[in-house]
């Protein structure tokens, strides 16, 4: 890979894909944006690291929406970076592999700590529940 050049997909295309998934509101357009969310090699979780009994966690960013906490990831660096870039708080993106990330997000919602996830949220944004 070309240092600076990301793995994952073309940002435009999650745009184009999430569009299409908000505004027709049907199962195919949203397969298809799950589809290549779920086709990405790495996903980009965003958080805090905090110390807990001596150790160090990574706590995520969250949303709260209609009293719902959704933990916030990005199909791609870039979206991450300018999310993180409209934060007032410090915090960081850690790039997972989509499994991992998959894993950590069960984690979260066993935990309580989040119910769902959004992605790219500020440009394309979609989400749902981890359970689904």
């Amino acid at each position: 890979m070309v240092p600076g050049m990301e793995s994952n997909s073309t940002p435009d295309r999650f745009e184009s894909l999430s569009r299409a998934g908000n505004t027709q509101g049907d199962g195919a357009a949203m397969a298809a944006l799950w589809d290549a969310a779920f086709s990405l090699e790495t996903w980009f979780l965003v958080g805090r690291r905090v110390e807990s009994g001596g150790e160090i966690a990574f706590s995520p960013l969250t949303a709260e929406i209609d009293g719902v906490a959704f933990a916030a990831a990005f199909t791609d660096r870039r979206r991450a970076e300018a999310f993180l870039a409209e934060q007032p708080e410090r915090a960081e993106a850690v790039e997972l592999a989509m499994f991992d990330a998959v894993e950590w997000l069960v984690e979260l919602a066993l935990s309580g700590a989040a119910r769902g996830v959004i992605f790219n949220d500020g440009s394309a944004p979609f989400l749902a529940e981890i359970a689904d």
